[in-house]
């Protein structure tokens, strides 16, 4: 692996999953100073507490930082409430068209920006 020569911050989004395990693994391997970042969205579904905990375990075996963002209501106000008028139209939604760029990514970039990543 090629060695970062400065430690630079980077941000990343962490589900619990094991895809944004291994990215967490490899910035560490390639020397960067990880933060990882679990984004709470929906105030009413049930395996977000599973996710969250898994998210944590995992940051907490790698030994790098880890946070909790509130995207609920950006989530409500951006995503669920345009996915619910598309539907009342007869029209079938790309939930994810929104919430990537509109949530996700815009909570990860201004975190990142905060912290100096």
């Amino acid at each position: 692996m090629i060695k970062s020569q400065n430690k630079k911050k980077v941000v990343v989004g962490i589900s619990g999953g094991v895809d944004s395990a291994v990215c967490l693994k490899l910035l560490l391997e390639q020397g960067f100073e990880v933060v990882a970042v679990f984004i709470k969205m929906a105030r009413y579904t049930g395996s977000i507490s599973g996710d969250l905990r898994s998210a944590q375990k995992v940051a907490k075996s790698l030994k790098v930082d880890f946070h909790v963002l509130d995207a609920e209501d950006l989530f409500c106000d951006r995503v669920v409430s345009y996915y619910n008028k598309q539907l009342k139209v007869g029209k079938t939604p790309t939930p994810c068209v929104f919430c990537n760029p509109k949530v996700k990514f815009a909570a990860l970039l201004k975190y990142a920006d905060q912290i100096g990543a």
